[in-house]
């Protein structure tokens, strides 16, 4: 019984590093990626619904962002 509870927890230490890397990136960046939101959900509004598309571009953006210049222990790497 302890051994599976010790793979389990070497599991979850394994994908801990994973999510460190994006929140250390939003920390510094939640206000610009607010911005971005707040912007799109205006021109969806009064604009054209086409602008949809951009919400998924904004979370592609975002995901690369944090793997280019975050490490998974969430240390910045690099402008």
């Amino acid at each position: 019984m302890e051994r599976c509870g010790n793979s389990l927890h070497r599991a979850h230490n394994q994908k801990e590093p994973r999510l460190k890397r994006y929140t250390a990136f939003l920390k510094q960046t939640w206000w610009i990626w607010s911005i971005y939101l707040t912007v799109s959900i205006l021109l969806i509004t009064f604009l054209s619904p086409v602008f949809i598309a951009v919400i998924p571009m904004i979370i592609v953006v975002f995901f690369y962002f944090a793997l280019i210049r975050y490490d998974d222990d969430g240390n910045f790497i690099g402008a």
